[in-house]
């Protein structure tokens, strides 16, 4: 059994500094924006996921957009976002993950404003959302673009990390609450479905199985300008379509149940973006291309551990008794 780690006033701590940190980085992007953008998409952003696999937790307790989510609830009455609206919001969480991330081909790599003023607009509507919905189920719950890769890479952590705000938890999020128990996090939201191959329908289990091709379209396409706006989606659409329907037809051949297929392609995408990643972290670092290998291997190392742990776990709890 993992050993339990508590968040308690240490987070408050962290959050100070995140939100420290967001203002230096868009402060950064207006003053000395090609070192910043450097820095936060070759070394910061590709660092976050890899924590996803120890546990969602310590970045979420960390996120400015968190801290602008959880401020608003202090200025309006709140209501619980409805269970019936789950699936909903997991394809907007969803899309606006699709069409953000490409848009970076297209805008944010390299225009440090359009990226400094987006930060802006959506930590603008973290905030919003929490005057109007109960804790964190307005934004980060719902509608936050990066909430199906917290759940997809966080559903079985290394670590068993507690938050104490959630320790009288108010049922804020009707299903899959990923601060709660990110073992159900997806299976709850997807619910009966996971007994039958019917769960490769829904928002979360098309966005599984399409993420390893979405991962390569991405890192696979070049910088461009609006000009290059139908290749870019059009070229991640379509190896994110492919890769659907091959991992759709494997599964279905193979009969892999819910929890395997989802800890396998969770893995392969992690697997696949580092992969990629691995090169951007050690060209930031200034590192040689042998550092490369040894980065590369280190992540890829860690994610094998993640998926063998995660199948042994599977395997014993169906293993008949």
């Amino acid at each position: 059994m993992s050993k339990l780690y508590q968040l308690s006033k240490p987070y408050q701590i962290v959050q100070i500094l995140g939100i420290f940190l967001l203002f230096s980085l868009i402060t950064g992007l207006f003053t000395i924006p090609e070192r910043t953008l450097h820095v936060f998409w070759g070394l910061i952003i590709p660092l976050l996921p890899v924590t996803f696999l120890f546990s969602p937790l310590l970045w979420r307790s960390a996120c400015p957009l968190a801290v602008a989510n959880r401020a608003g609830n202090r200025f309006a009455p709140q209501r619980v976002m409805p269970s019936s609206n789950a699936t909903k919001t997991s394809a907007i969480s969803i899309s606006l993950f699709f069409v953000l991330v490409p848009a970076r081909h297209l805008l944010f790599n390299e225009n440090s404003v359009a990226l400094a003023i987006t930060i802006s607009v959506v930590l603008l509507l973290a905030f919003v959302m929490g005057t109007q919905f109960k804790f964190k189920s307005g934004f980060c719950n719902t509608l936050c673009p990066v909430l199906p890769v917290e759940k997809l890479y966080g559903h079985s952590p290394f670590l068993e990390v507690k938050d104490t705000r959630c320790s009288a938890c108010s049922l804020c999020t009707a299903k899959g609450c990923l601060d709660v128990a990110p073992q159900k996090s997806i299976s709850k939201v997807i619910g009966p479905l996971t007994r039958s191959n019917k769960w490769l329908n829904t928002p979360l289990g098309i966005f599984a199985l399409s993420f390893p091709g979405f991962i390569i379209g991405y890192f696979t396409v070049s910088n461009g300008d609006a000009a290059n706006l139908l290749w870019v989606y059009g070229y991640t659409g379509v190896c994110s379509v492919a890769c659907y329907l091959v991992s759709r037809l494997i599964i279905t051949i193979s009969r892999l149940p819910f929890e395997q297929a989802i800890a396998l392609w969770a893995g392969y995408s992690i697997g696949v973006y580092y992969w990629y990643a691995s090169m951007d972290i050690s060209e930031v670092l200034g590192l040689s291309t042998n550092a490369t290998y040894l980065i590369r291997g280190g992540f890829l190392i860690v994610v094998m551990i993640w998926m063998i742990r995660k199948i042994k776990q599977n395997s014993k709890r169906f293993s008949p008794r």
